[in-house]
């Protein structure tokens, strides 16, 4: 709606990580304004746009930007989980999924532990 802050996106992009070796990934920072700044090497080389400060008066282009980096460097935001309780065949500890409005694509790395809780099940990882 005219002059309504703008929401940030749910949807996670994904950039084409064929060319990339297996143990590398672009890694989403965020959305930019200029096409230039889609694969940087660090935050500070992109002006990320700030989506509570921006107001919806005019037709804007967004592009997602992306770090290149190894796959084990960091976990995938953890924001974008959610995390129960598990007991099973393999012990108890953790079941991670995506929240329920989070569409992930490309390569994602989940954590060994939460909360000092091991994660035993994965869950939601699909279509």
């Amino acid at each position: 709606m005219y002059g309504e802050p703008l929401e940030n996106s749910t949807k996670l992009p994904s950039y084409t990580d064929a060319s990339l070796g297996l143990e590398e990934t672009y890694r989403f920072i965020g959305w930019s304004e200029s096409a230039s700044q889609m694969i940087v090497n660090s935050v500070e080389e992109v002006k990320l746009v700030n989506f509570e400060q921006m107001r919806s008066v005019k037709n804007y282009k967004f592009y997602a930007c992306y770090i290149k980096e190894n796959v084990h460097k960091n976990t995938t935001d953890l924001s974008l989980f959610e995390f129960t309780n598990y007991s099973g065949l393999h012990g108890s500890g953790l079941c991670i999924r995506p929240k329920a409005n989070v569409i992930l694509s490309g390569k994602v790395t989940l954590p060994v532990k939460y909360n000092g809780q091991p994660i035993r099940y994965i869950d939601r990882f699909y279509n």
